[in-house]
């Protein structure tokens, strides 16, 4: 017997933190469940993005059953989106707001090989990418089809991972008793007693949950095959096909036509430079957040 239930947690980012990895640790506990789809980028209403446009196609995707104490959206955008924490604190104010950290020039990077491998980032090259940014703030060099034509602010590398900004959206709302901070390392070091922190946080009863790996770097088998698909996808097609249909047909052709790769390290010159334009921001998350973080610089 399943009710529909707004949920009462939010995994709100950040992008290439392992949030993958701990949101499928979290709902191995009995009684933790999800939205029908990960992501349903609900409250993200300034990013043009996949998922529930409206409340009803958001509470379909809120069905939990009886024996859930906690229903958790993980729609890992909400850190970035400029609206996101204050449509989630209007919704639900007790709201409890999980967000995992990672050095802001590792995940710039591991995003853009997301971005390229999802075929919506044209520019392959790093650093040539990183040039075109501000071009693409003016609206210049926008990718003509898919997820990044409608909603370019993807393409913002710098932006998307300048937790500064992002973190008092939410700070400022909610107090601080319902806000958990976890830095990827603390993943990596401890994946199981981290978990269990967050059960503790969430409100639910002790358990150990397995690790997992998830999202490793991948490359695309036809690459000319995924661009297809992503103009059939983009075209009148897409008003045709139910939203929750038409992603996890997406989601059964990205796993056919990937495969795990290995990606190239950044030049010294180029992380050389990333990590002295980030330091001024880690510097002052490291005030905001009470943690060293001098392993990022």
């Amino acid at each position: 017997m399943t009710t529909v239930r707004f949920p009462n947690a939010y995994l709100v980012g950040a992008p290439k933190a392992a949030s993958s990895a701990l949101m499928n640790m979290l709902l191995q506990h009995p009684e933790i469940e999800g939205c029908a789809i990960k992501e349903t980028n609900f409250h993200c209403r300034d990013l043009d993005m996949p998922g529930a446009r409206t409340l009803e196609e958001y509470q379909e995707m809120c069905r939990v059953s009886s024996e859930a104490k906690v229903l958790i959206d993980g729609s890992i955008l909400s850190l970035y989106s400029q609206e996101a924490a204050k449509s989630i604190y209007e919704m639900c104010p007790d709201a409890k707001i999980l967000m995992v950290l990672r050095n802001p020039v590792e995940a710039m990077y591991s995003w853009h090989s997301q971005m390229v491998f999802t075929g919506n980032e044209p520019i392959t090259d790093f650093e040539e990418a990183l040039k075109a940014e501000s071009e693409r703030r003016q609206g210049r060099l926008i990718p003509a089809f898919g997820t990044t034509h409608r909603c370019p602010q993807l393409l913002f590398y710098s932006s998307i991972m300048n937790y500064v900004e992002q973190l008092p959206r939410f700070t400022t709302l909610f107090p601080a008793e319902n806000i958990m901070i976890l830095l990827q390392e603390d993943l990596k070091e401890g994946a199981v007693e981290q978990c269990r922190r967050v059960f503790r946080f969430l409100g639910v009863t002790d358990f150990c949950a397995v690790p997992d790996v998830v999202n490793v770097n991948k490359q695309r088998r036809f690459a000319g095959l995924h661009r297809f698909l992503k103009r059939w996808f983009a075209s009148p097609v897409r008003a045709l096909v139910p939203t929750r249909l038409r992603l996890r047909m997406i989601l059964q052709m990205d796993r056919w036509n990937s495969v795990e790769t290995k990606r190239e390290r950044l030049s010294p010159e180029t992380m050389a430079v990333l990590r002295e334009n980030c330091l001024p921001q880690i510097r002052s998350l490291e005030q905001m957040i009470g943690r060293e973080l001098g392993q990022w610089y």
